[in-house]
């Protein structure tokens, strides 16, 4: 039986940072109590959930193997058998294997000498990654050839790795369902995600590509959300290649910068959506109110940032940690771009 959590209980909030910090906006305009734990050391973690009705975690690196135990005293909705495929990359090859759904070509590595055995299939170039999704990893190699082996030693010294083949692309896009208790799902436009030097750098909504090209990732992402069975925003990234190839980027769990455009650019935000999921409430569908651009903005950029801000009647500013988000309606990231960029 599905069990429906109604405003005036209590929900415990493990994270720290802008996304938490929203999600507990989110819950207490909605009538809820909220309590927060951020993983400080020393911090009880039994007792913090002693005070709340159900525990939900604003990142997927949390460690999972206390909140496990905890789940014969408290309703934890997020968690699941799957939850492993969002913090282990070999799982989450495996998973996606098993839904017949593609994934560039990669293998196991725990040494050089593996690295010089992978090479003959995987070629060049490629890209080594540790195999736990974690905080404050190591970063990723990028091999350009032989001589570059030996970048890749510090990181090997962690432990197992995988090396993935480094597929020529022509759009990074993405599909996010928001998953209730009660089986409901419910999907957000299919966006086009923009990175630079692997950093989150923008967000096209919806993304400019064909309806059935739509439909297939549309498709793809339900499946997974479906096999995951857990309760909460799963979202999939995608490369997508010039002659339409799809490949499963990576699927990530729970609130995302990827769709902080929903706090400007949607009848709903996520942080919203997440709540009504992880409390059992009707989850109404996603909808654009006009098409969107979004733009991250580093510390570094404030002054140009603030100098467009004053003349650009259009654009809806928001913090992040990592900076700040510029949301604009009805521009191309071409134009957004020439704007920023204009002095």
């Amino acid at each position: 039986m599905v069990t429906i959590n109604l405003p005036g209980q209590t929900i415990g909030i493990i994270g720290k940072g802008k996304m938490t910090e929203r999600l507990q906006v989110a819950a207490e305009e909605r009538g809820y109590l909220t309590a927060l734990f951020s993983n400080e050391k020393d911090a009880d973690l039994l007792d913090f959930a002693n005070k709340a009705n159900l525990l939900v975690f604003e990142s997927e690196t949390v460690e999972t193997d206390e909140l496990e135990a905890l789940q014969k005293y408290i309703e934890i909705p997020q968690l699941s058998e799957a939850i492993s495929v969002t913090q282990d990359r070999l799982i989450e090859k495996v998973f996606l294997e098993s839904l017949n759904i593609n994934v560039v070509p990669y293998a196991t590595i725990t040494s050089v000498e593996d690295l010089k055995d992978a090479i003959g299939s995987i070629g060049f170039p490629c890209v080594l990654k540790p195999i736990r999704v974690e905080k404050n990893q190591p970063s990723n190699v990028m091999l350009y050839s032989e001589e570059d082996f030996g970048k890749t030693e510090p990181l090997l010294r962690t432990g197992t790795c995988i090396l993935d083949a480094w597929v020529p692309y022509d759009q990074e896009l993405a599909v996010s369902f928001v998953s209730g208790k009660n089986g409901q799902l419910e999907a957000f436009p299919v966006v086009e995600t923009i990175y630079q030097k692997h950093h989150l750098q923008g967000i096209i909504a919806p993304a400019q590509i064909e309806p059935e090209m739509s439909q297939a990732l549309v498709a793809i992402g339900k499946s997974i959300t479906e096999a995951m069975a857990l309760c909460g925003i799963i979202t999939t990234e995608f490369l997508v290649t010039a002659v339409g190839t799809i490949y499963v980027k990576r699927v990530t769990t729970g609130v995302q910068k990827i769709l902080d455009y929903t706090l400007d650019g949607t009848n709903i935000n996520q942080y919203e959506l997440f709540i009504r999921a992880i409390c059992g409430l009707p989850i109404p569908p996603v909808k654009l109110i006009q098409p969107v651009v979004s733009y991250l903005v580093k510390p570094h950029a404030k002054d140009l940032m603030f100098n467009q801000i004053m003349v650009q009647g259009e654009w809806y500013l928001r913090t992040i940690d990592s900076g700040w988000l510029i949301t604009a309606m009805n521009e191309t990231w071409e134009t957004m771009i020439a704007s920023f960029q204009a002095e």
